[in-house]
Formats: structure tokens, sequence, C-alpha cells
């Protein structure tokens, strides 16, 4: 069998991948504690159509073309920045609620509910900056 190995574009666009399915997760769970996402639908969308793209230019990336790959890495940004922008929307109220009124403050499950919001959108952020090193990074010329 033979071996290959993974370039450092490659490895970055896993760990991207699999932050954005963490970041899915923790957007889910958060949705259903507290003040339910109303386009969690948009936030499940967008997180798939990165998630899709970077693993087809992670498993193809020899094989496809430098400007196809670097479309689909812009596509795959513009999907990541979707689904933390509609997060962000969405819990936007609840952050009000909580931070800068006293209606849900002492409420421990609408608090748990924002954390988890805020860290799902630390975890996009990071896999944006992954995404983003990987658009700006010299890569093998065609």
């Amino acid at each position: 069998m033979k071996e290959t190995k993974l370039t450092r574009v490659q490895i970055l666009l896993a760990l991207s991948a699999v932050l954005v399915l963490i970041a899915l997760l923790l957007s889910v769970v958060s949705s259903g504690k507290a003040y339910s996402l109303a386009h969690l639908n948009q936030v499940i969308y967008g997180c798939a159509a990165a998630v899709v793209l970077d693993l087809i230019i992670v498993f193809f990336y020899k094989k496809l073309p430098a400007g196809l790959r670097d479309l689909m890495l812009l596509v795959a940004v513009f999907a990541d920045a979707w689904a933390m922008c509609t997060l962000i929307e969405g819990r936007t109220l609840l952050a009000g609620y909580i931070y800068f009124s006293d209606l849900e403050a002492s409420n421990p499950v609408a608090v748990a509910a924002m954390n988890l919001a805020v860290a799902g959108i630390v975890v996009f952020l990071v896999s944006l900056v992954f995404q983003i090193v990987v658009g700006f990074s010299r890569q093998i010329k065609d």
C-alpha cells in the first residue's frame, strides 16, 4: 500500500473541518438548552458546506486544479462565516438578557446556553483562521 504524506494545507483543513463540526455541536446543544435558534437550519447548512468543501480539498488536494481549489476554499470560508454570523445573530437577544439586564442573569440554563454559544463562536473563529491561513499560504504550483 502506498503511503502518502499529508501537506500542511491538508492538515489545517482537516482540523478546520473537525472544528466546524465541534462548533455545530455546541450550537445545536446551545439552541436546545434555552431560547432556541430560529435559523438553526442555516447554521447546519453552512457547517455542512464548509466541512464537505474542506474535506474535498483534503482528499483530492493534488488532483484539483489550483483555481478550483481556491474557489472551493473561498466558498468554505463564506459558509463557515455564514454559520458563525447566524449563531451570533441568534444569540444576540439572549446575550442582552444575560449580560445587560437582570432578566435571565440568574437563570443557570440560559447562562449555560450562552456559554455554549460563546464557545461555539470561538471555535468558528479558530476554524476561519485556519481556512484563511491556508488561503494565503504558498501552495504547490500546477
